[in-house]
């Protein structure tokens, strides 16, 4: 049987790796977790097991992911005698979160794959509770982003909506191997009830697109009335209604009112 080194799996530049090699760092990010004994955790992308080897003393059951068949070899090797590890070889976005509740999913995201996979998390908000993530510094800026920001966009809408997040920490190139040419930005998502109720959410999120699209920076109600073919004197009314100025840009507009005009708009979504 053919041995896997440490040193011999050389990082794949289209799958995106760059393994974390800081050991505080890693203590800092499983730390983040908030570990429990009774726990599920799934690891995206386990690369040389770095943050696993921390995970598997704490948790009932590691569920690690791996698309490269060279790292799933060399963590079976390097994990042989635990017996709550689960080494599953496939792309994340294939893998089937509903079989599973209440996880706890930690990942050092390829940065090509972070706006796919937070997607693949927010389709499946209710299998998990808790996601301590590693992204590109820019992307996370804008996940976290609030209203009135320019980096405010859809996808930050809907972590709002869906989860408390926290912004944890930067981490430095020096920190990973090979070195990024980027700093990453480590985050954690908290999944909570909504405040605000959605008469229909397929339809809130067609709604939260329409208002950043063509441009974010455009008028919301040009961007609604263009992306959603709503007549442009109803949506006068509705934003009177919800007392919305006309002049507003969707960068401005916050979680509640995002909320307001989805339920007033449901109507003319199809």
């Amino acid at each position: 049987m053919e041995r896997y080194s440490f040193v011999s799996i050389k990082p794949v530049k289209s799958l995106g790796q760059s393994f974390l090699i800081h050991e505080k760092t890693a203590d800092k990010l499983v730390s983040a977790l908030e570990l429990q004994p009774t726990d599920t955790v799934v690891e995206i992308g386990a690369g040389k097991g770095i943050l696993t080897s921390r995970i598997i003393p704490k948790a009932k059951l590691v569920i690690a992911i791996e698309i490269d068949s060279r790292l799933v070899n060399y963590l079976n090797e390097k994990f042989s005698q635990a017996d709550n590890l689960q080494i599953v070889h496939t792309d994340f976005l294939k893998f089937d979160l509903k079989r599973y509740q209440r996880l706890k999913i930690i990942a050092n995201l390829p940065y090509y794959m972070s706006s796919a996979i937070l997607w693949k998390l927010l389709d499946n908000f209710n299998c998990w509770e808790i996601a301590v993530l590693t992204v590109q510094r820019e992307f996370a800026r804008r996940l976290l982003a609030t209203s009135g920001s320019n980096d405010y966009c859809p996808l930050a809408v809907f972590c709002e909506y869906h989860c408390e997040r926290q912004r944890l920490f930067n981490i430095p190139p020096a920190y990973f191997k090979p070195r990024p040419k980027i700093v990453s930005s480590a985050f954690r998502l908290m999944r909570h009830q909504p405040t605000f109720q959605i008469s229909s959410y397929p339809k809130f999120i067609p709604i939260v697109f329409g208002a950043f699209t063509p441009q974010p920076r455009k008028l919301l109600i040009n961007n609604l009335a263009r992306s959603l073919k709503i007549n442009r004197n109803e949506l006068i009314r509705i934003f009177n209604e919800l007392n919305l100025p006309l002049n507003i840009r969707a960068a401005e507009v916050n979680l509640k009112q995002f909320i307001q005009l989805a339920n007033a708009l449901t109507q003319f979504v199809y």
